[in-house]
């Protein structure tokens, strides 16, 4: 069974950066590979403990359900 996709990876690129900071190309393309397998796994929690990721997700959309 395949996780539904749980939306845009939000990145805050100043975290970004530091957290890049001295590695080589090939370690950064490592990690956004690994960003992105987890988000096409949909494990969100994952994808939330990496301190450049801010948001999973539409942090600006209306839950439409919630306000019913």
């Amino acid at each position: 069974m395949t996780a539904p996709i749980p939306g845009p990876v939000w990145i805050d690129p100043p975290r970004f950066w530091t957290a890049t900071a001295g590695k080589s190309e090939a370690e950064v393309t490592q990690l956004l590979e690994h960003v992105s397998a987890l988000w096409h796994a949909g494990d969100t929690e994952a994808l939330m403990r990496f301190g450049f990721v801010t948001c999973v997700g539409y942090p600006y959309k209306k839950d439409l359900k919630a306000a019913v």
